[in-house]
């Protein structure tokens, strides 16, 4: 009998422990240490407005200790204890199960120290990483959604007008800063369209060319661009100024004809109607 227990439990023992052996030899020191490692990386507590930021650099930091799945339902925690070779569970500890038990004890209590007060308050009752993850996901995701939505409306929404162009493209960069604040990065070909679609009309012809061209512009070379293209419309423009001012003069300087009391008179000697 002694035999056939000793076994089954090493038959047993031998695939259920693959989890263990990958985890660690040594369970709970190693908990530890990756408890002690992951704490170190998180600079970010968790508060009512930096989900977005705090989530993001949680997910790279358990990807880095392949650790996600703990917070997931793709792998399944063993069970307790081990069978024998009828599928009936014995009275002897599975030791998958403590590698996988230290594993998540050191996730729940590393997310635990990455909550500020106030959040650390939302979660009370849970007894495990996955329900605090749950928990948190389930009051922040919804309003992340919509914050980031609110910071997209405000990039798109922004017109270049009177400004200059690296005026335009400070409030362009700001806005793009504080999408990347909550882990939103605008990638090239879109800032270059946000760019361009808040153009002004004079700029028609310039935002025409740059569409059709077959390869994207880094928004350094569009800066670049469009700056020069600003020194051209500023150019033209001061020029149409002097000359429309210098008819003006000429008009003014030239008058009419002056009859009496002074009043000026057209070339048919009638006094204009005013």
């Amino acid at each position: 009998m002694a035999s056939t227990q000793s076994s089954s439990s090493s038959s047993s023992f031998s695939s259920s422990t693959v989890f263990a052996m990958a985890s660690s030899s040594l369970p709970v020191n190693s908990s530890l240490l990756l408890l002690s490692n992951m704490s170190s990386m998180m600079t970010v507590k968790l508060d009512h407005g930096n989900y977005v930021v705090w989530k993001h650099q949680i997910e790279v930091i358990l990807d880095t200790y392949n650790m996600i799945e703990v917070l997931n339902d793709s792998v399944t925690a063993p069970d307790r204890f081990l069978k024998d070779s009828s599928g009936n569970f014995t009275t002897e500890i599975d030791p998958a199960f403590i590698a996988w038990k230290n594993r998540e004890q050191a996730m729940f209590t590393f997310l635990n120290s990455t909550l500020s007060p106030a959040i650390l308050a939302l979660t009370v009752g849970q007894k495990s990483a996955r329900g605090v993850w749950r928990v948190l996901e389930k009051r922040f995701a919804s309003i992340s959604r919509s914050h980031v939505m609110s910071l997209r409306n405000e990039l798109n929404a922004i017109k270049k007008g009177n400004e200059s162009i690296d005026g335009y493209f400070q409030r362009i960069k700001q806005a793009c800063d504080r999408l990347a604040a909550v882990s939103v990065f605008v990638d090239d070909e879109e800032l270059l369209h946000i760019v361009l679609d808040g153009l002004p009309s004079s700029y028609d012809s310039f935002s025409s060319a740059i569409r059709t061209r077959s390869d994207v512009l880094s928004i350094e070379e569009l800066n670049a661009l469009l700056n020069a293209k600003e020194r051209i419309i500023k150019k033209r423009s001061n020029g149409v100024d002097q000359i429309s001012m210098a008819m003006a003069a000429n008009f003014h300087s030239q008058g009419f004809p002056k009859g009496r009391g002074g009043r000026n008179y057209n070339q048919r000697g009638r006094v204009p109607r005013s």
